[in-house]
């Protein structure tokens, strides 16, 4: 079969959107978005993701909940392709960085260009929820 080039008019041919915007188009119907490693993840975070929490996407597939990076320093290279990121870690909502060892009471986070990595949401986990909920007396 020939390329659409020798079939189509030229104004027709102009319409058709390029490999590039389809993919783009595809990813927004579909609500998927290029996999980011987790220096283009908290790059695109106000304040390049500090405060922020960010997780490997793998967890999810795995079934591991309410695990989370909580980001503390940022040093973002190359547009924020690369850099270094340090942060304290939360498994199932236990805090297990050693906050002890250094300073800042973080540590660097590891895997970061290994893994796709995204963004938590910011809503409150249940026990969060019941720890600010005001006791009735009122």
């Amino acid at each position: 079969m020939p390329p659409p080039s020798q079939i189509l008019p030229k104004s027709l041919i102009q319409l058709i959107p390029s490999r590039s915007t389809r993919d783009t188009l595809r990813n927004q119907i579909s609500g998927t978005a290029k996999a980011k490693n987790l220096f283009e993840t908290v790059g695109s975070l106000p304040n390049d993701g500090v405060g922020a929490r960010v997780r490997q996407s793998r967890w999810l597939h795995k079934g591991i909940d309410n695990s989370w990076w909580e980001v503390t320093r940022v040093s973002l290279k190359n547009q924020s392709r690369n850099g270094k990121v340090w942060g304290r870690l939360y498994w199932r909502g236990k805090l297990v960085t050693d906050t002890s060892r250094t300073p800042t009471g973080d540590e660097k986070i590891e895997g970061g260009l290994r893994y796709n990595w995204v963004p938590m949401s910011s809503t409150p986990t249940p026990s969060q929820t019941s720890k600010s909920m005001p006791s009735g007396d009122a």
